[in-house]
């Protein structure tokens, strides 16, 4: 976050510290400890996956999801999984973060959603 600037931008980032598996994704339980860092609601926020098991999470604790997809197979499998929006790379994501549209960009910031397909 340091090398993309954007530490003001990121309010909380929750990863597992144990190996609990009820504790694991499809489980929602990260996506509520960061709300509660945040003091707001699942639903208020966003989760950024490259799993569909990081898109069920989301879903299950009723946060949006971006997928993040390196591959045409990735999209479709988290596209199918829910996804809400899908990016390709991580620049896309940083541009987005930063509030710049370059003109490589959709306006949205995003290269494709289900609706889009």
């Amino acid at each position: 976050m340091t090398y993309n600037e954007l530490t003001g931008q990121i309010g909380a980032v929750a990863a597992r510290t144990g190996h609990d598996p009820a504790l694991l994704k499809p489980s929602s339980y990260l996506i509520k400890q960061a709300a509660s860092e945040l003091g707001t609601v699942p639903s208020a926020c966003a989760l950024i996956g490259d799993s569909p098991s990081d898109i069920a999470a989301a879903r299950s604790a009723r946060a949006s999801s971006i997928g993040y997809a390196a591959t045409s197979g990735g999209t479709r499998q988290l596209l199918a999984a829910g996804a809400d929006a899908i990016i390709t790379t991580m620049a896309d994501l940083v541009a987005r973060i930063r509030g710049e549209h370059p003109e490589s960009l959709p306006p949205a910031g995003i290269n494709q959603t289900r609706d889009s397909l």
